[in-house]
């Protein structure tokens, strides 16, 4: 499909065949972010923090290739007054607006690992921590 983005290990193309999800390609050996967004959402999708987050539906047998639902670019007056304390890379860019919500599209960083599901909070985050 048509290319929509790429970031420093992948590159983002509209899913063809179903223009409502995205096609991430790793490009890049060893940072393994469709794998971390793929296990983040085994964990999350049945929480109360999937809905911060757009799905995740498919990855390929080595990790290169996933399939997401595709979010609609976010502005700044979209992002809400709290967010979950585990999203650390605070870049607009890396969330959208999926069935009007704001959630994270990219979230192959995250704390999520280190301090898991049952410790997360919402948290303020101040305009300067956005960059």
């Amino acid at each position: 499909g048509k290319f929509l983005s790429s970031g420093i290990s992948r590159v983002v193309y509209e899913y063809t065949l179903d223009p409502t999800k995205v096609v991430k390609i790793e490009t890049s050996a060893g940072f393994f972010q469709n794998v971390l967004e793929w296990e983040v959402w085994q964990n999350v999708r049945d929480t109360r923090w999937a809905k911060w987050f757009a799905p995740v539906h498919y990855i390929s047998d080595n990790g290169s290739v996933l399939i997401q639902s595709r979010t609609v670019p976010a502005q700044k007056r979209d992002i809400p007054k709290q967010l979950p304390d585990f999203f650390t890379d605070l870049k607009l860019e890396n969330f959208g607006l999926l069935d009007g919500r704001f959630v994270a599209h990219d979230y192959g960083f995250n704390l999520l690992l280190f301090n898991g599901l049952t410790r997360g909070r919402m948290k303020s985050f101040s305009e300067k921590e956005w960059t």
